[in-house]
């Protein structure tokens, strides 16, 4: 780092730029009687090297008319210098008095004018007027550029998402707005045994590059809550300099701020110099702004680490919880089907012995009739035969709930369909004294299967018949309710009970003496292949009431 931009001493320091001796002599007597620093130059070139020495020189007295190179000749490089081109130029001349000469000099960067003889009272009033309009200058774009500094480490900041990053913004902003030979950034909370180190510059043989480092925090760390300006006296100060920077040659001046957020200590951060006296009480100043600064940045990385963490747990959580119910649910489903391959097993093994018992029985008796020579009983025979055909009904039943066939879907109409199933059905609901009321008013046709569709309602019209063995009434209805078609089926039986209500359609679940338990999970099956539903209501002694919706067809309204 350069200390170019080193604050300048109380003392005024001025260069007096003139080929005469005896006029330097006396100008630098008169200055340094007013308590001025005095430096001289005899020509043009050793005064161009001098205005660019560091510190550079408060104020220039300049003579025009010199040897190897004029006093306008040099005004002109000093200007053209971005290290000297501020610097206050007073032009003392003997010579170049015609206003052309003086207008020449303004135009090329003069500050004043001054002829030969002078009043030196008059001439220390304008160089200290001159000069302290330069420091002031100088103090203003200094803090401009400061403020710059700090609006730009505000922005860094805000992007800051990471610990290193933020460090490596704070150490910028700080090299840049306070002159120093290296930083250092050190990052931990006060309850955490250990803290991180980040740190940049310093000289040969104290050169260090920490990135994010860990090391044991140290109590004098921990308690830093003020900003302190150390100089390297060899006396121990509060805060050991071995403690801030990591070195094995510790600077001869230091600055450290500590980043305090709502009481609680949450690092520092430090420059150092390897020249005494290399800071004041404005460094000190812009320091502690940085850290203020910092210190709710550095809240804000912690918290965004810490939700971080938080989500990465939540979803580790979230993953394990996942591949736990996936697992549960696995072993449910597997639990769901040995339940209901054992509920299958006993139900079929209960529907198909009595119906093998009852066949078994009729066979060993004709047996008998036949090794006896007596004529075979027909009525034995015929049993059996009814038997077989229950076997295979109850096959035939498992199977298409197992295993729906597959069908060709066609147009359908609902009303023909309805019809066909009543006719189907005539003789069965004659017998059982059940009366069948029409009400066929769908005009929309539906989708689908047409015997399937008239498996599943005459179905419910058999399942109405069993719920009166008395007789009743059975309502019959088809109606379009856009977008579907319904078909209602509604009798006067004795209805279900409303704990069997939800599990009317739920397969093996029966209330009959006979029968598997499957006519309804079936009767589902289909409808919902269809795309539509069928619900029930019912209450004891009122009946029940079947409701079919399949999608319609579009455009088949008359």
């Amino acid at each position: 780092m350069s200390d170019q931009s080193n604050p300048k001493p109380d003392t005024p320091h001025i260069l007096v730029v003139d080929d005469n001796a005896q006029a330097r002599l006396l100008i630098r007597r008169i200055f340094e009687r007013e308590g001025f620093t005095v430096d001289e130059a005899g020509d043009g070139p050793t005064a161009v090297r001098k205005a660019l020495e560091t510190p550079t020189p408060d104020l220039i007295l300049l003579d025009v008319q010199m040897p190897i190179m004029s006093g306008f000749e040099v005004l002109e490089q000093i200007r053209g210098d971005k290290r000297s081109e501020r610097i206050p130029i007073i032009v003392v001349t003997a010579a170049a008095r015609d206003p052309k000469d003086i207008m020449h000099g303004f135009g090329i960067g003069a500050d004043d004018y001054m002829v030969k003889p002078f009043n030196a009272v008059e001439m220390v009033a304008r160089a200290r007027s001159k000069i302290r309009a330069f420091r002031l200058e100088e103090d203003l774009i200094q803090r401009t550029h400061q403020l710059e500094l700090l609006l730009s480490l505000g922005e860094a900041m805000n992007r800051a998402f990471t610990f290193d990053n933020l460090a490596e913004s704070l150490l910028d902003a700080a090299l840049s707005a306070i002159p120093s030979d290296g930083g250092v950034v050190i990052l931990g909370e006060a309850d955490q045994p250990e803290i991180q180190v980040w740190a940049r510059g310093f000289g040969a043989g104290a050169q260090i590059e920490h990135n994010g480092e860990t090391r044991p925090r140290t109590e004098s760390i921990t308690n830093l809550r003020t900003c302190l300006l150390i100089e390297n006296t060899g006396e121990r100060p509060d805060v050991p300099l071995e403690d801030i920077f990591p070195l094995q040659l510790p600077p001869q001046s230091a600055l450290a701020a500590p980043l305090i957020y709502q009481g609680r200590s949450l690092g520092l951060i430090s420059l150092g110099s390897m020249r005494k006296g290399a800071f004041d009480n404005n460094h000190l100043r812009v320091l502690r702004t940085i850290a203020e600064q910092a210190a709710l940045a550095v809240q804000n990385v912690l918290l965004f680490t810490r939700l971080q963490n938080y989500a990465q747990t939540l979803e580790l959580n979230v993953a394990a919880r996942t591949s736990q119910l996936q697992a549960a649910q696995a072993e449910l489903m597997r639990s769901e089907k040995l339940a209901s391959l054992g509920m299958m097993a006993s139900v079929v093994a209960h529907e198909i012995n009595n119906p093998l018992q009852l066949l078994m029985s009729n066979l060993e008796m004709t047996l008998e009739d036949i090794e006896s020579s007596r004529p075979v009983d027909k009525e034995l025979v015929e049993q059996a035969k009814n038997e077989v055909e229950r076997i295979k009904q109850i096959i035939r039943q498992l199977l298409d709930f197992a295993r729906p066939a597959r069908s060709e879907l066609a147009p359908v109409d609902i009303n023909e369909v309805t019809q066909d199933v009543l006719s189907l059905a005539g003789r069965k609901l004659s017998h059982s004294r059940i009366m069948v009321e029409e009400v066929l008013e769908a005009r929309s046709l539906v989708h689908g299967n047409a015997d399937q569709i008239k498996q599943v309602l005459l179905n419910l019209l058999l399942n109405a018949v069993d719920a009166m063995p008395e007789g009743g009434t059975i309502r019959l209805a088809t109606q379009d309710i856009p977008p579907e078609v319904q078909i209602i089926v509604w009798d006067t039986g004795s209805g279900i009970k409303p704990e069997q209500i939800t599990q009317v359609f739920e397969p093996f679940h029966t209330t009959k003496t006979k029968g598997t338990g499957l006519g309804l999970a079936i009767s589902q099956k289909i409808i919902e292949s269809h795309g539509g539903k069928i619900s029930v209501e019912s209450k004891p002694g009122s009946g029940a009431r079947f409701v079919i919706g399949l999608p319609a067809l579009k455009n088949t309204q008359d």
